[in-house]
């Protein structure tokens, strides 16, 4: 399987070349047109968090986030500019103030019967839901890896040979 970056790499390299026009170079590499012209442009404190986490999911792969998220503390001081998504349960005063003591920007909608509303980024809260399926499919595929430790054993011993006759 060859990254849409590699993709968008082979086709730069196709039309520099003189091979062949964007269209005919994404069409034969199965790379849609507005992807090859889409602008990834990502921060390098976005970068260098994205990194931060997986170092640390990788070095702990059974913390959650919120282990994780104790870990950047003790880290050290956050990049500028991080986003700090949080869900809408997550909305107190004292949670809020906590986030940006930490250098975060809290990302929450406020609950609407709030007096003290305020404004926050839709696109990055929509990301949220991004995160928490990569998080439950990643859960899915541990939970499916330790079922079969636990569960052949009795599997076994419900059809041994001549237990149902």
């Amino acid at each position: 399987m060859v990254s849409p970056s590699t993709k968008r790499r082979a086709v730069k390299l196709v039309i520099e070349t003189g091979l062949g026009t964007t269209a005919e170079a994404c069409r034969a590499l199965g790379l849609a047109r507005s992807s090859y012209y889409r602008n990834h442009a990502v921060s390098t404190a976005k970068r260098q968090m994205h990194r931060q986490i997986v170092a640390l999911s990788r070095e702990h792969p059974r913390y959650g986030y919120r282990r994780v998220r104790t870990l950047l503390e003790v880290g050290g001081p956050v990049p500028t500019d991080c986003h700090l998504i949080m869900e809408a349960a997550c909305q107190g005063d004292e949670t809020l103030r906590l986030a940006r003591q930490l250098g975060y920007t809290p990302v929450v909608p406020p609950n609407p019967p709030r007096l003290a509303q305020w404004g926050h980024d839709r696109v990055v809260y929509c990301r949220r839901n991004e995160i928490e399926r990569w998080f439950r499919r990643r859960k899915g595929y541990r939970r499916v890896f330790s079922r079969f430790d636990r569960l052949d054993c009795p599997v076994l011993r419900r059809y041994r040979p001549g237990a149902h006759l």
